[in-house]
Formats: structure tokens, C-alpha cells, sequence
């Protein structure tokens, strides 16, 4: 039995409110009145409907059934059908929608609220009804706009269109079938240049007229949850501006903000130059008066706070844009910023700072610092390590500044052997070995094989089998490993003699026992006896002195010493190793 139903207080012909029981039914379930004309509420109860030709107004089976389809479409709309193109609707009721179409043909379509029928209701300005009228016109607007064209389809089928349906519709009306494929890349061509669309694979969305999406530029920016949200909105608004979208209120907002930020003395460096530079393409003016404000800053920085800012930076981009402010603006200190990220901080950090120096037209900043790293390497372990690993990367850029790589690749391994040397010394029996931060990026790094392979094809024969001899012959590698390299080198390598490294593989190592003469021996023991008796002492007094500056979480004076202490220590252990386990020979 259906629900009793009775019309709303307040009719409104040709819409009604339908209240089931007590309970007024939401709004989206208001019911249409199609073809009957009649004023009187009460003739229109569902349970006492007219009797009359011209007028039918279906009952609802249950509450899932009210659905909108009586919203969607009247009697007289003219709908379009995959199959049979354009029709115009002759019935509609619940249970279905007979439509005649212009083939002739009539069909039902059932409907329900699991059916939904293939149909779309046309737009008079849509691009069907248009080419229905006036044809000649839809062919030339074709051949001169074609963007506007698939913007007359979006009218009548929705945001996005795939390219295949945009075919279907256009090809045989406004484009013969043989000219489709040409005229779609003249198509695709004005699209990616017209901000109301966006090409995507295999379709095309549309955002709006000009000023819809003007609009919704500007609420994506004031609605943005956070710094980089806002800067995605602010890049959108600066490619539609180019596009020729009227962004002026959105512009003005990212401005306003952008602005703040930068302004805004509380902010980190780098917060204040990454909105300097959304400012220097929004607003010139005001980037230049910003510019000056964060100039400032920077020449009152030192080069611990200095360092600090730029590994607190995330962004590449940003990072180099400060590190070309610190050039110009602490040019004094700037090898010393340098040097202090390679020593201090995370391997991200070293890397991404020397890299930037390797690849900077002066070659004078990266000159100094590997000099300096190579006058000493136990204190340079760590831009050592890059050092080593970029010479088998990228041989060329570094032996254009002069170095020898036979040279760094011995070095390089011989950094793993000390520091492996040094933590087995160092290590606490009862808690197993120790690895230093050296010695584990130094074997991950070799015990990636294939791709170490990979890079020894840039280098000549003689680095190859160098390469192999000393891996073979460094007792920080294990067995296995040097056995697999070695096998994957000689299938690489068929002509290449590597008896030499196997020996060395074979004999586990024992070849990297230190051989040293009484003048080399001398030499050592003397370097260990003034870390101990001279260098440590000085340095602890230097602690102490350091200690009495106060707070020590931004003591730099401290903490350089505190570094220092650490690479003499680690040096002396060595130098203790050494001595220990060297055997004297004859000259």
C-alpha cells in the first residue's frame, strides 16, 4: 500500500513539497507537475490523481524511487543517444521515457533508481541544437575557433569529454570523417594554450569561462591550508595570467600574503626568500623593497647561523638562490659556510653543497675546498667521502681541476681500511664492532657492484684493475663481496688480466698489512706522541674557555672544538692501531 501523501501548505504550481506522514520530504525530492495544469492542491494527491489524458503525475513505489528524474527531463526536451543521436521526449513517467528521434525510429528507456538511461538532455546553446539550426555556421566556427567548438560540447556533456566521444559527435557535422584526424591536432594545439581547458590523457577538461576561473583562483589561494598549497595556487595564477585570465583580486591576494611573509622578521631565512621569490615574478616593487630587508639579515649572520639556514632549507632551489646571496654578500666567510656543512652536518647537506660548488662557473670555490681536503684527509673525512665517490661518478669535471683519480681511488680506499681499523680499536668488546659514519657510506656505496661496474666503464683499463686490486685487498670488505665483484669485473672485463686482485681475495686480505720503514715508522710515532702530549691538552684547554661563553646549544666555539677533539681522537687511535701492527722493513 503506498504512503498517504499530501501537498505542502504553500503550493507553488508547477512545483510541489511532498510530505510522507509527518515527515516533510528534503527539498531535492520536490516533485514537478508535468502537462497537468491543474491549480487545486488537493487534486493532485497521489492517491486520488485525475483521470485525464493530459495530465499524469506517477505514483511513487517507495522513497527510493522519488529520484530526480523528473527534474532532469519533461516531455518536448530534446535529448541526444549514442546510437540514435537527437530526439525529442513524446512520454515520460516512472517507469520510462518514450523518445522519437529525428532518424524516425522510437524507443523506450526504462528508468528507476538502478536504471539510468543513456540519454543527455541538449542545451539550445550547446553544440548539437546549434549545428541542428545552423550548420554552415557550426563548420565555419569549426575551421576558425575550434577551441569554442569543444567548449559548446562541454555545454551539452559535462566537464570533461574523452577524445573518442568528441569524435563520435563532431566528425560527419561540423568535420568531414576524413579531415578528423588533422583538425583534432589543430584542436589539441589551441587547447594547451586556452586557460578553459586542460588536456589530459585521452580527454579534456573544462574549468570555465574566463572569469569562473579567475574566481576560482582566487578562493583555491584564500582557501589553502598551508605554505605550499598557497604556493601551488600562486603558480596557477601566474600560468593563467600569461594565458590571459583576468587575475587581479587573486594576484592581489598572493601578493598581500607573499608579502607578509617575507617581511615578517620572525620567519626562518629560508620562509622569507622562498616568498621573496613568488614575489619577484608577482609584484617587482614590492620584491625589491623585500630584497633590501632580507640583505640586511643576512650581513649581520655568521657562519654558523649562516650554515644553519641553508640546511634548514628543503627546497634546492631556494638553497641556491641563498647560496648566491651568501657569495656576494659574506664572500669573506663563504668557504668557511662551505666548510662547515660538509663537517657538520647530514650527508644531504655535504652533498648537495659541494655538488653546487662543482657545478658553479667559478670552479675557485671548489678548487679551495678540495685542496684543503686533501692537505688533510683524517680531518676531512666526510667531504673526502664525496670526494671519492664523485671521482668514479664524474671523473672528467675533476680531473679538469687538476686531480690525479689513481690518486683519490687509493686514497679512497685507504680512508675505509683507517676507518675500519679505527672502529674495530675502538670498539667495545662486550658490545660487538663499531661502525663509523665513514666506513658505512664508504661500503654501502662499493657494495652497490652492479652499479659500481656501471661507473668504472668511464675510466681507462689501469683505473679498472687499480679499482680491483684494492678492493680485493681492503679488509673492510667481506669474502663474499669481493668474490661476487670480482666475477661480475672479469665477465665485464673479458680481456682484462685480474689475477693480481684475486690473489689478493684469496690471500683475505693480508696484503693490506702496513709495511713501513723506520723513517716512516719514526714519522708516525712522532705525529702520536704530540697529539698526545701536545694537541690534546691544548684542545681540552680550548673546551674549557669555550665552556665559560655560556649557553652551549649556540656555543660555536664550542662545538668546533668539541669537532676537533673528536677528529684527534680518532686520528690517535689510529696512529695507535698503526703502530701497534706495522712491521719494519729494510728500505
Amino acid at each position: 500500500m503506498p504512503f498517504p501523501l499530501r501537498p505542502a501548505p504553500a503550493f507553488q504550481p508547477p512545483y510541489m513539497e511532498l510530505i510522507i506522514g509527518a515527515r516533510r520530504l528534503p527539498a531535492q525530492h520536490a516533485r514537478p507537475l508535468v502537462r497537468c495544469g491543474i491549480d487545486d492542491p488537493a487534486a493532485l494527491l497521489y492517491n486520488n490523481t485525475p483521470a485525464r489524458d493530459d495530465c499524469f503525475h506517477p505514483r511513487p513505489k517507495s522513497r527510493e524511487s522519488r529520484n530526480l528524474m523528473a527534474v532532469s527531463f519533461k516531455e518536448n526536451d530534446l535529448i541526444w543517444n549514442d546510437t540514435h543521436g537527437i530526439g525529442r521526449i513524446t512520454l515520460f513517467d516512472e517507469e520510462g521515457i518514450l523518445i522519437e528521434f529525428d532518424t524516425g525510429a522510437e524507443e523506450l528507456f526504462e528508468t528507476g533508481p538502478k536504471k539510468h538511461p543513456p540519454l543527455v538532455k541538449l542545451d539550445p546553446a550547446g553544440f548539437l541544437l546549434q549545428f541542428r539550426t545552423e550548420p554552415d555556421a557550426m563548420r565555419a566556427l569549426a575551421a576558425e575557433k575550434p577551441a569554442d567548438i569543444v567548449a559548446l560540447l562541454h555545454t551539452d556533456f559535462g566537464d570533461t569529454l574523452k577524445d573518442a566521444q568528441i569524435q563520435r559527435i563532431v566528425s560527419g557535422r561540423a568535420i568531414e570523417p576524413d579531415a578528423w584526424a588533422e583538425w583534432w591536432k589543430s584542436v589539441q594545439a589551441a587547447l594547451k594554450d586556452d586557460p578553459r581547458f586542460n588536456l589530459e590523457k585521452n580527454s579534456v577538461q573544462y574549468l570555465g569561462d574566463m572569469v569562473e576561473i579567475a574566481g576560482d583562483l582566487l578562493h583555491e589561494f584564500k582557501t589553502a591550508r598551508n605554505l605550499k598549497e598557497r604556493q601551488r595556487a600562486a603558480r596557477k595564477i601566474l600560468k593563467m595570467e600569461e594565458k590571459g585570465v583576468p587575475v587581479d583580486d587573486a594576484k592581489e591576494a598572493a601578493i598581500l600574503f607573499f608579502a607578509g611573509t617575507a617581511a615578517n622578521a620572525s620567519n626562518t631565512l629560508g620562509a622569507r626568500l622562498e616568498a621573496l621569490l613568488f614575489l619577484e615574478t608577482l609584484d617587482s616593487v614590492e620584491y625589491r623593497r623585500q630584497k633590501t630587508s632580507i640583505e640586511d639579515r643576512v650581513k649581520n649572520q655568521d657562519v654558523q647561523d649562516a650554515a644553519q639556514a641553508l640546511a634548514d632549507i628543503t627546497d634546492k632551489i631556494i638553497a641556491g638562490r641563498l647560496l648566491d646571496i651568501y657569495k656576494d654578500l659574506l664572500a669573506d666567510v663563504f668557504i668557511d659556510i662551505a666548510f662547515t656543512l660538509t663537517k657538520r652536518y647530514k650527508k644531504q647537506q655535504r652533498d648537495w653543497i659541494l655538488d653546487s660548488l662543482l657545478e658553479d662557473e667559478n670552479s675557485e670555490y671548489i678548487k679551495i675546498v678540495l685542496d684543503a681536503v686533501l692537505r688533510d684527509v683524517p680531518t676531512n673525512q666526510q667531504p673526502f667521502v664525496w670526494f671519492g665517490m664523485r671521482m668514479l661518478e664524474k671523473p672528467e669535471k675533476l680531473m679538469e681541476l687538476g686531480y690525479d683519480r689513481a690518486d683519490i681511488v687509493r686514497r679512497f680506499f685507504k680512508l675505509l681500511l683507517d676507518a675500519h681499523i679505527t672502529s674495530a680499536f675502538s670498539s667495545n668488546p662486550k658490545d660487538g664492532p663499531s661502525v663509523s659514519r665513514e666506513e658505512d657510506e664508504i661500503k654501502k656505496f662499493l657494495l652497490q657492484k652492479k652499479n659500481i661496474v656501471k661507473l668504472l666503464k668511464k675510466h681507462p683499463d689501469e683505473i679498472v684493475l687499480q679499482f680491483a686490486h684494492s678492493y680485493m685487498d681492503n679488509k673492510a670488505l667481506s669474502d663474499e663481496d669481493k668474490k661476487e665483484m670480482l666475477n661480475l669485473m672479469r665477465e665485464t672485463w673479458t680481456s682484462l688480466n685480474f689475477e693480481a686482485a684475486a690473489a689478493a681475495a684469496a690471500a683475505g686480505g693480508a696484503a693490506s698489512e702496513i709495511a713501513l720503514t723506520q723513517e716512516a715508522y719514526d714519522k708516525y710515532e712522532s705525529e702520536y706522541r704530540d697529539i698526545v702530549d701536545v694537541q690534546m691538552p691544548e684542545i681540552s684547554k680550548e673546551i674549557g674557555r669555550a665552556r665559560e661563553f655560556g649557553d652551549l646549544s649556540e656555543n660555536a666555539e664550542y662545538h668546533a672544538a668539541k669537532e676537533k677533539q673528536g677528529m684527534l681522537a680518532s686520528r690517535m687511535r689510529y696512529l695507535e692501531r698503526l703502530l701497534e701492527t706495522a712491521s719494519i722493513i729494510s728500505q
